[in-house]
C-alpha cells in the first residue's frame, strides 16, 4: 500500500510543475493583446525616437528633446489608430504573406502623410512646433 502511494506522488508532482510551467504560457494567451499593443508601442517609440537621433546627429539638446516629448502622444495615437483600421494590431503572423506587406506598407505611409501634414498645418498656424525637424515623420 505505501508503495502505491509512493509512486502516485511523481506522477502528482510532474503534473503539478506541468501546470506551473503552462501557467505563464496561459497568462500570456489571456493578455496577448494587451502584450501586442505595448510591444507596438515600444517599437513606435523607439523608431520615433531613433529618426530624431539620426536627424539630429545625436544633437540632442533641451528644446529638441522637450519637441519630441511633446509631440510623441500624437504621433502615437496616429499610428496606433491607423495601424488598428489596417489590421495590424491583431496579433503576431506565423506567416506573413504579400497582403501583410502591402497593408504595412500603406499604414505607415498613410500615418506618416497625416503626422506630416498635421505638423505642416500647427507649424504654419502657430508657434507650438518651431524647430520641429520635418524629416523625421518620413
Amino acid at each position: 500500500m505505501e508503495a502505491a502511494t509512493n509512486m502516485s506522488t511523481p506522477v502528482a508532482s510532474s503534473h503539478r510543475q506541468l501546470a506551473i510551467k503552462a501557467l505563464p504560457a496561459n497568462l500570456f494567451m489571456r493578455q496577448r493583446k494587451l502584450l501586442i499593443l505595448f510591444s507596438e508601442i515600444a517599437l513606435l517609440v523607439g523608431s520615433y525616437y531613433l529618426s530624431f537621433v539620426l536627424r539630429l546627429d545625436t544633437g540632442f539638446d533641451h528644446p529638441t528633446h522637450l519637441l519630441f516629448l511633446e509631440t510623441l502622444p500624437f504621433v502615437l495615437a496616429v499610428k496606433l489608430v491607423i495601424f488598428s483600421e489596417f489590421g495590424l494590431l491583431k496579433g503576431w503572423w506565423r506567416f506573413v504573406g504579400v497582403n501583410d506587406l502591402l497593408n504595412i506598407s500603406l499604414a505607415s505611409i498613410f500615418s506618416s502623410i497625416l503626422i506630416f501634414c498635421s505638423f505642416e498645418f500647427t507649424i504654419e498656424h502657430t508657434s507650438w512646433l518651431s524647430g520641429y525637424p520635418r524629416s523625421v515623420v518620413a
